[in-house]
């Protein structure tokens, strides 16, 4: 009799054992992320009509609304030469899912003989970090592999990536 009371008690403590398991997972899992936008430069085309613009193609590519943020144009070398030379345009917010092209004129950062398209440049939405986005850390990933993967920022020189 002793015998069965402690195979009967064994497997109720294994039984109490995993269920206290199972809500504990069931708690942790319901600790959802709350919705966040995310922010991403997914293309961008020079302006024939005028040779120190661009058109700049954003999208939201988080589960909620962005609020209004800067992007950012940083000249980093006009012929090879260092410069850091910056312009912003406000992007308005966007909603989930939502995408927005924006002009970008660096004539004021510009020589008046040199275009865009032959500069070094870095583009950057949410410049100034006011949204909380769902992924902060493709931020950086993102000034490295954008010319491939046309992320967030993006680093030209003469056309080529460097």
């Amino acid at each position: 009799m002793l015998n069965q009371f402690i195979t009967i008690f064994a497997v109720f403590a294994l039984s109490y054992s995993g269920l206290v398991a199972q809500s504990q997972t069931a708690r942790s899992n319901s600790k959802a992320t709350p919705p966040q936008p995310d922010l991403q430069i997914k293309e961008y085309l020079f302006s024939p009509a005028n040779d120190k613009a661009m058109k700049v193609h954003v999208v939201n590519t988080g589960n909620a609304g962005s609020g209004l943020c800067i992007l950012r144009l940083t000249v980093r070398k006009i012929n090879g030469v260092s410069v850091g030379r910056v312009t912003e345009v406000k992007l308005p917010p966007l909603a989930a899912g939502k995408n927005k092209w924006l002009v970008v004129d660096a004539k004021s950062i510009l020589p008046n003989n040199i275009s865009l398209e032959s500069t070094t440049f870095k583009l950057n939405a949410d410049a100034t970090a006011i949204v909380a986005e769902s992924n902060e850390n493709n931020k950086w990933q993102s000034r490295i592999t954008a010319w491939f993967a046309a992320r967030r920022i993006a680093v030209f020189e003469s056309g080529e990536e460097r």
